[in-house]
């Protein structure tokens, strides 16, 4: 019986220590690129384009991206492209490139539809390994949509889930452009 007890006191005080449960919404509104946090991307994580090209994230290397993580079912995404067209049509930077991930099985009649009538000027990519793109991009298991910011040398810099602002993100594109 007593060994119940402490038991169950030994959970409670593991309970109450701070980092435990729930962050506290503190009201305040959150920057667009809002977590800064530094983590290297496997060069050898594949990505497949619509056709079944594979990709591996180092033939990306030196160039500046936005990964935008995404499905077709959920209901903010259309809006979210709509960001993402205005973004690539404004920024003509060379070395900066937007690697969209779709979640969807391609083949599925819900996302052929939605592909099909976004009118997309970027490249639309999906993952055959979920698992190994959760293991890079471990925030999107929380929100998706949501965006990374990724330096020149593969490492992630910045995090979003609160939506895309194209003022903000070419600031901070020009930013890691720059950066030698």
């Amino acid at each position: 019986m007593k060994r119940i007890v402490l038991y169950f006191i030994l959970i409670a005080i593991i309970a109450i220590q701070p980092g435990c449960g729930n962050k506290k919404d503190d009201g305040k509104k959150t920057s667009t690129v809002s977590d800064t946090i530094q983590r290297h991307i496997n060069p050898a994580l594949a990505i497949y384009d619509l056709n079944g090209q594979e990709y591996s994230f180092s033939k990306f290397s030196g160039s500046v991206l936005l990964v935008n993580i995404w499905a077709s079912w959920v209901t903010s995404v259309p809006a979210e492209f709509e960001k993402l067209k205005k973004l690539q049509a404004e920024n003509k930077e060379k070395n900066f490139k937007i690697i969209s991930i779709a979640l969807d099985d391609q083949y599925s009649e819900g996302f052929k539809k939605f592909y099909n009538t976004s009118d997309i000027n970027f490249d639309v990519y999906v993952s055959l390994n979920n698992s190994e793109l959760l293991k890079n991009f471990t925030e999107y298991k929380d929100k998706i949509p949501c965006y990374y910011l990724v330096d020149k040398n593969m490492t992630i810099r910045k995090y979003s889930k609160n939506g895309l602002n194209v003022e903000e993100i070419l600031k901070e594109v020009k930013e890691l452009l720059d950066e030698k």
